[in-house]
């Protein structure tokens, strides 16, 4: 499988598991905006990774993006900008950046965000 189409499924894949939440959310495909959901009073933009391997690299140039991104959503009190990275032998993590700058993320990480919350 191509990466692009590799990042098509897991893009898809999270979509589905806010979904199954109670998250509204789309793939945004295209754009420098993978995912975007909406919950009550709370608006999350994402970020989707997928590593086979135990640690995972996001550029801030990425993170910039969705804070770019959630700037468009006065509306909302309760804005999060959130990497989505799915470790192939770990399943999902969460990490909800709080500033614009280059993240190095391992499988060990404990989620400091979760769609059930």
């Amino acid at each position: 499988m191509k990466i692009k189409e590799k990042g098509k499924k897991y893009e898809r894949e999270l979509v589905e598991l806010l979904k199954k939440y109670g998250w509204n959310s789309r793939r945004i495909p295209a754009s420098f905006l993978d995912v975007i959901a909406t919950k009550n009073d709370r608006i999350a933009v994402f970020e989707v990774k997928f590593t086979q391997g135990k640690k995972i690299k996001i550029p801030k140039e990425q993170i910039a993006n969705l804070y770019d991104w959630l700037s468009f959503f006065s509306y909302y009190p309760m804005k999060e900008a959130i990497v989505a990275i799915k470790f192939k032998r770990k399943g999902w993590k969460f990490i909800n950046v709080k500033e614009i700058k280059d993240y190095s993320v391992s499988s060990d990480i404990i989620s400091t965000w979760l769609p059930w919350e």
